[in-house]
């Protein structure tokens, strides 16, 4: 049987061990900044849009929105190398006005073997410097 004294300790010890685990326990305040809200941001809408597919799953969209942004894709299949298999290759391009007001025009394809743009506002690298020894 346990005495009053030690039942009051045996209750301390336990309130002080949890308030000791309490403030131990993490803080999980944010590390990092709230993701900015974009609120100027509200689709256009569509003046005109086609959607043609077939039962093979090919297609072809176009769509164009007031605000001067034309779309264009094409999906096609194409047979694999060794003849097993199909891929669908998307080739199209899309054009819009950047919010400086610059003009931008991209062409592109999408394959087996990745994607490839195409544009001037894409930055192209610096050519790789030259092999040659002196």
């Amino acid at each position: 049987m346990m005495s009053t004294t030690h039942t009051c300790l045996v209750a301390v010890a336990c309130c002080l061990a949890a308030l000791g685990y309490s403030s131990a326990a993490p803080q999980f305040a944010p590390q990092f900044a709230p993701a900015p809200q974009v609120s100027s941001y509200q689709s256009a809408p569509a003046l005109s849009r086609t959607d043609q597919r077939d039962d093979a799953g090919q297609y072809t969209y176009t769509y164009q929105t007031v605000d001067g942004t034309v779309v264009n894709e094409r999906g096609s299949l194409k047979q694999t190398p060794d003849g097993s298999d199909y891929v669908l290759v998307k080739d199209g391009s899309y054009g819009y006005t950047s919010p400086d007001g610059t003009p931008v025009q991209v062409t592109y394809t999408a394959d087996e073997n990745g994607f490839h743009p195409q544009s001037a506002n894409i930055p192209q690298a610096p050519p790789a410097p030259s092999q040659t020894r002196f």
